[in-house]
């Protein structure tokens, strides 16, 4: 876990805080309080709950889970103030009488003596901000509230307090807490600007935009039970079909990329020698898992990895041969046995191209020229794509015959994908072949 400071807080919170208002509705007492235990054992330290979530039980079952645990020292809760949470004129809004009440309703609740950051939940136009600000200086003199922030302020209002805060020497905001997700980028126009001007962190609140970026909407009408939208009309009206769209292209990117990060990790520093086979296997196995209409993508990205993270003469080397099949097989929904020899005829020339390889990485070259030549002479022959793959591999392994491990393992390959042929489209198992091959070659 990555932890960063809060604004100017000096309160270092880690890159994931845990949001609670699920508890004692969607999510039970014993499953909140798992949650609980699993967040702080995987190094989260902050608790983001409001005295109006579920009517108070989310901020009982944090204060139950952590007196069970013994863990209120390790973590930070936030609490809030403002939303109504009864039925008299001044049991909501930013007031001194609501401000004072409710912190001392969210002391209990909790069933701790101070709240690390108490938030103001809405700006409330109908008091004026310095009887609110006096409140919450009231509340840190007394230690029942250690800092201050602000959740979905227009931003105007954050700076008037500021200036407030600094005349009169009341306790300023230490962080802001907009809503920000990939359907919901606002903040980005001045609330960013003025938490950087001003020194304020960000905690934002709906990064999965209650659920639509996660893949829980399959249709705006259609709203599964158990979910966000089903439980409140007000999360319900934010679920658009144009969101769901985004969603799930969004979702469809995700699977294309989901193997850089294990890449990156293949990679590394030291050996580039025994990185690129640790990043061959982590290839090879994604390809298992990839159709004819992802190689573009997947080429590209695995060259580009290869390309920013090895460097030197070997990514050169490795990254153009990635990258020049990724552009042979632009627009290709199917692959065929002439497509497969324009790929391989791209990418020797890239890597041609480059100059002369390094001794340790003549394998490549040993491997893909003849190869390249044995599926030229095998479209010119028209011979059937399992013919053309035997004649692969009989290149290949002549190309290697020097390492009897490699070409043991090219065998293996081959066989491999040989089972595949009648279960797939036989272009994309020829293309599934090769790439096996080459990396084993390279393991």
């Amino acid at each position: 876990m990555e932890y960063s400071r809060l604004g100017r807080s000096g309160l270092k919170i880690s890159g994931m805080v845990l949001g609670t208002m699920n508890f004692g509705n969607q999510t039970d007492k014993n499953e909140s309080f798992k949650i609980i235990d699993a967040a702080i054992d995987a190094g989260i330290n902050i608790l983001d709950c409001a005295d109006v979530y579920a009517g108070g039980e989310s901020e009982r079952i944090i204060g139950e889970a952590l007196t069970a645990n013994g863990k209120r020292k390790e973590v930070f809760i936030i609490s809030k103030v403002f939303m109504p949470v009864g039925d008299g004129p001044n049991d909501r809004g930013n007031s001194k009488h609501h401000i004072l009440e409710g912190c001392e309703n969210s002391l209990r609740n909790l069933k701790t003596d101070y709240i690390d950051i108490y938030f103001l939940h809405r700006t409330d136009f109908n008091v004026p901000q310095e009887e609110t600000l006096a409140s919450l200086d009231l509340l840190v003199q007394q230690g029942k509230i250690r800092h201050v922030g602000c959740s979905t302020h227009p931003p105007w209002r954050v700076v008037e307090a500021i200036w407030i805060a600094d005349k009169h020497h009341y306790p300023k905001f230490v962080c802001e807490q907009p809503p920000y997700n990939l359907l919901d980028r606002r903040i980005e126009n001045e609330i960013v600007p003025m938490c950087q001007e001003y020194d304020l962190g960000i905690i934002s609140w709906s990064p999965l935009a209650q659920g639509v970026l996660a893949g829980r909407y399959q249709a705006a009408g259609h709203l599964p039970a158990g979910s966000r939208g089903a439980f409140k009309d007000i999360y319900a009206e934010r679920i658009t079909q144009k969101g769901i769209e985004v969603s799930q292209q969004l979702a469809k990117r995700a699977a294309e990329k989901e193997y850089l990060s294990e890449l990156d990790g293949a990679i590394g520093d030291g050996d580039h020698g025994v990185n690129m086979a640790k990043c061959f296997r982590e290839v090879k196995k994604k390809l298992a898992e990839s159709t004819a209409a992802d190689m573009n993508v997947l080429f590209n990205n695995v060259g580009m990895v290869v390309l920013n993270s090895v460097g030197g003469a070997m990514g050169a080397l490795y990254g153009t041969f990635f990258l020049k099949m990724a552009q042979a097989c632009v627009g290709k929904n199917e692959l065929g046995l002439s497509d497969l020899v324009r790929m391989f005829q791209a990418a020797q020339k890239g890597i041609l191209d480059i100059g002369k390889a390094s001794p340790g990485d003549k394998t490549l070259l040993d491997t893909l020229v003849p190869a390249t030549r044995a599926l030229e002479a095998s479209e010119q022959k028209g011979q059937s794509l399992p013919e053309a793959l035997a004649n692969f591999e009989q290149a290949a392994k002549r190309g290697m015959a020097s390492t009897t491990d490699m070409v043991a393992k090219m065998g293996r390959a081959s066989r491999l994908a040989e089972r595949s042929l009648g279960h797939q489209d036989a272009g994309a198992t020829s293309c599934y072949f090769i790439l096996r091959s080459l990396a084993s070659a390279g393991s």
